[in-house]
């Protein structure tokens, strides 16, 4: 496992457990991926820069993003519509819950989860969340964590 952070990218204002779930199922499909081994590669820097380490004086739109990355299997082209949809899986044991509910979790604190990905080469999945997210109303008014 690698780690790539960047030192000044603040803390953001969100519902931590939540979030916790989605890089955990995030880490977990990366790990599936690698049967074989390989390298898991987290990213954490400024949305925007380019890279994830290096330090900008210029921060845009005060995003961060935060890459989960893999060597493994690869997603193929044919399923790369139906990641993110409820119930669909290529595991004999998955339930196909897990994207579809990052995907929610992610875009409920008003940011983006997308990624990209090379059959038999790797996956990237790319979060960008705002440092102060606007919540939906489903919040009611519980201030994000």
């Amino acid at each position: 496992m690698t780690r790539e952070y960047a030192r000044d990218v603040p803390s953001i204002q969100a519902d931590k457990d939540a979030l916790h779930r989605v890089f955990v199922n995030l880490i977990a499909n990366a790990l599936d991926a690698m049967p074989r081994g390989g390298r898991l590669t987290v990213r954490a820097g400024w949305a925007g820069t380019g890279d994830a380490v290096r330090s900008g004086r210029r921060r845009p739109a005060n995003r961060v993003k935060v890459e989960i990355e893999d060597t493994g299997v690869g997603i193929k082209p044919s399923d790369t519509d139906r990641v993110f949809n409820p119930f669909y899986t290529t595991r004999d044991s998955g339930t196909g819950l897990g994207l579809a509910l990052a995907h929610k979790i992610v875009e409920d604190h008003g940011g983006t989860i997308s990624f990209r990905s090379v059959p038999d080469r790797g996956t990237t999945f790319t979060i960008v969340l705002s440092l102060i997210p606007e919540l939906p109303s489903s919040y009611g008014d519980e201030a994000p964590r």
